[in-house]
């Protein structure tokens, strides 16, 4: 690859991919305004809204346009071409449509939702780069029109023939892995050999290659040319590539590759000379002009970088001069691949491994034995029983091969530099990709000065960094808050959502372990996502803080503990807040007032976590000890200190119970005198809270509210330099 003149197509993508970056990932309300797409869901919203009948319910008639299986039935795409300017939903139905049918759909309309925690799935976004107005939830479907036409069945059918002679041959995982990679149907992919593969940094073969796909076009080419002249083999060739881009599906890789390879045949056609750097920016450019919403999406960067991270790979290996030219050359794909996605990987998926470096060095180049045996081994197999045999045999051994590495790459789990965990931040990521543009640079000249701002740049990006913040997080009508401070963890409470904002969030923020888990009692509200913590091998419970009021030794309670104890954590039984032996509540009490209540003293200021206590417990709280934590930087980093304080004026409530108006009672608040309260519940809970009085009381009270229903995550951060705290609310960032 030369670098030495820059193309037209080089600045004028640049330009365009870096305006259409700012209008929908920078400013995305204006952006989607500009562009459109506002008043396009405007107009969807309208008729939908007139189709609605007394139930809640609309019918419709769309054409199928593709399916995949999911553990509820069969997750559709539909396509409505003329209403409301024509749009596509999506609908979960318990048998397998015939891609193309026309059917009419009956069910209740939901529309995908914004994110209220970092690092949670994204609805919003991600329905809008796949062209999905809204989800039809409680459908029922009925069939008007089968297929139409014999050559378009034969077009649509076929593919569901061809995977289900591979999963003929192969058996799971592997059938779905190759249904994946040669027909781009992730349907019949085992999550666990998703993530399996993900882990080893492999992930990428799960999907059509851009690279091999390329490759079996250029085999195609040549065995066209010695059949007929050139003019008819470049056609031919890219006319096969484009139908097979459009029967897998159309993914970006796909089609960035049959982009590319149309130019490099139509070229000479042209009289002029195939140049990688400006088909590279106009795939990229057709690309994101026919779908402005690839701009966001993981797939697109991810595709363009492998591609570029090859070519820059090779480049950059050859200047390895102290290896011999054999090995810098089988290098020279898998450094650049790893080079250009594993910072894409860290700020899409949060977890990465430089390991899988050496598992790249065999998989890429193996990738071009397994792809033509396993097209070879299904033809044979669909021709003649056993004709493939041989060839499955090959394919399986392979991927075994990739299963055994990927697991190798996992044992490395907590390994530092071998395990990458975190979602770099902008400015890491600006470095990362300055300090790519100057490597590139150093491509052509050496430059003793350049190579020192390389390095500089690297260092910076990946230069740790300790925060000092309590993410208060929204997991619907439950609790979850997370201190971070200066290296230390401590997550108080976990209630509901683990998997889908609990466990993201953790991975987001590069969280190993958890250096005290605080359960104030052991209600499913404040405990299920602790449960589900404990038992993740991705994070360890270092310490388990609870009650030792013996009303809270419930069994679920005790398997929390069980759990904490076999991985070698340790339990903690804490004798502060409204227990009842240093209370005087009686037995028949509520389990909320046994809530175990602590307050943390942080960056000069105190935060108090009461638990689900009602106003009874409180006006005992008042004359009774805390348990207050403090975190203190030592000589072997920092540490926890726990010890018992009388209550007195906090900066911060954490309020009770949701803000229930059985507490925060006005005598409570004329001791604690709160400047900020924090409210956690869901959206359109059925207990109502917070409950309205509650809400007067904080206000007469003089105290600042937020609420995680209407603010998505609250965050307050401390700056050591300043030693100012500030507060962000999610979904207004």
């Amino acid at each position: 690859m030369t670098f030495t003149v820059l193309r037209p197509m080089v600045p004028v993508t640049a330009v365009t991919a870096f305006l259409l970056f700012l209008l929908l990932c920078v400013f995305p309300e204006t952006g989607e305004r500009l562009l459109g797409y506002s008043a396009r869901e405007e107009r969807i919203h309208a008729y939908v809204q007139q189709l609605e009948d007394d139930q809640g319910k609309i019918a419709l008639q769309g054409v199928v346009t593709g399916r995949t299986l999911t553990d509820y039935g069969y997750s559709c795409r539909v396509r409505v071409f003329r209403e409301a300017g024509g749009f596509s939903f999506s609908v979960v139905l318990p048998e397998m449509p015939r891609v193309g049918s026309l059917m009419t759909f009956r069910g209740k309309v939901k529309w995908p939702s914004a994110p209220m925690n970092p690092g949670q799935f994204d609805e919003i976004t991600y329905a809008r780069s796949q062209g999905i107005a809204f989800t039809l939830r409680s459908a029922k479907a009925e069939l008007l029109k089968e297929l139409p036409g014999p050559v378009f069945s034969f077009f649509l059918c076929s593919r569901d023939e061809a995977a289900t002679q591979i999963r003929k041959l192969w058996d799971q995982p592997y059938s779905g892995i190759l249904c994946a990679m040669l027909l781009g149907e992730k349907s019949f992919l085992p999550e666990e050999e998703k993530e399996l593969f993900q882990q080893g940094g492999i992930s990428h073969i799960l999907a059509i290659s851009g690279l091999h796909l390329s490759m079996v076009a250029e085999w195609i080419y040549t065995a066209l040319e010695k059949m007929i002249h050139k003019k008819g083999a470049r056609w031919g060739a890219a006319i096969l590539l484009w139908l097979y881009a459009f029967w897998t599906g159309g993914s970006v890789s796909t089609l960035r590759a049959a982009l590319m390879f149309t130019l490099k045949m139509m070229a000479p056609e042209a009289g002029r000379q195939y140049d990688f750097a400006s088909a590279f920016c106009f795939a990229g450019l057709i690309l994101l002009l026919l779908d402005p919403m690839r701009i966001r999406q993981a797939g697109f960067y991810m595709s363009f970088a492998a591609l570029l991270g090859m070519q820059v790979g090779e480049a950059l290996a050859l200047r390895l001069t102290f290896l011999p030219y054999v090995i810098r050359k089988k290098i020279a794909a898998s450094l650049g691949v790893t080079l250009f996605s594993l910072p894409l990987t860290l700020w899409f998926f949060y977890e990465a491994s430089p390991a899988s470096f050496l598992l790249n060095l065999w998989v890429i180049p193996s990738m071009s034995l397994l792809l033509p045996c396993a097209v070879l081994g299904t033809v044979l197999s669909a021709l003649l029983p056993g004709g493939g045999d041989g060839f499955g045999e090959i394919v399986r051994w392979i991927l075994q091969s990739y299963e055994l590495g990927s697991k190798a790459i996992g044992s490395l789990q907590g390994i530092p530099l071998l395990d990458l965990r975190g979602k770099p931040s902008v400015f890491s990521m600006i470095c990362l990709a300055a300090g790519i543009l100057l490597l590139m640079l150093l491509l052509r000249k050496k430059n003793k000065i350049l190579k020192g701002l390389v390095l500089l740049l690297f260092l910076v990006a990946a230069w740790p960094v300790d925060r000092c913040c309590i993410s208060f997080l929204y997991v619907g009508q439950g609790d979850c808050t997370v201190i971070e401070w200066q290296g230390v963890t401590v997550v108080m409470d976990a209630g509901p959502s683990y998997d889908t904002v609990i466990r993201p969030f953790l991975m987001q923020e590069g969280i190993r372990s958890i250096d005290l888990l605080v359960l104030s009692h052991p209600d499913e509200d404040h405990m299920e996502g602790a449960l589900l913590l404990a038992e993740d091998d991705a994070f360890r419970v270092k310490c388990l803080l609870i009650s030792s009021d013996e009303a809270q030794d419930t069994l679920r309670r005790q398997e929390l503990v069980e759990l904490v104890l076999s991985q070698g954590g340790k339990v903690l039984y804490g004798e502060g807040g409204a227990e009842r032996e240093r209370t005087g509540l009686s037995e028949e009490d509520s389990l909320n007032d046994t809530s175990l209540v602590m307050q943390w003293e942080l960056g000069g200021e105190l935060i108090l976590f009461p638990g689900d206590i009602s106003a009874e417990a409180e006006r005992a709280l008042i004359s009774s000890d805390v348990l207050t934590g403090s975190i203190r930087r030592g000589f072997s980093g920092s540490e926890i200190s726990l010890e018992h304080r009388s209550l007195q004026t906090v900066d911060l409530l954490k309020t009770a119970h949701h803000g229930s108006a059985s507490s925060t009672s006005e005598a409570f608040l004329e001791v604690i005198r709160p400047e900020t309260a924090v409210i956690s519940c869901g959206i359109n809970n059925a207990y109502g809270h917070p409950a309205p009085v509650t809400l007067e009381r904080l206000e007469e009270a003089g105290t600042h509210i937020y609420c995680t229903a209407e603010s998505g995550m609250i965050r307050r951060t401390y700056s050591p330099f300043s030693g100012r705290w500030t507060l962000k609310e999610f979904l207004k960032q």
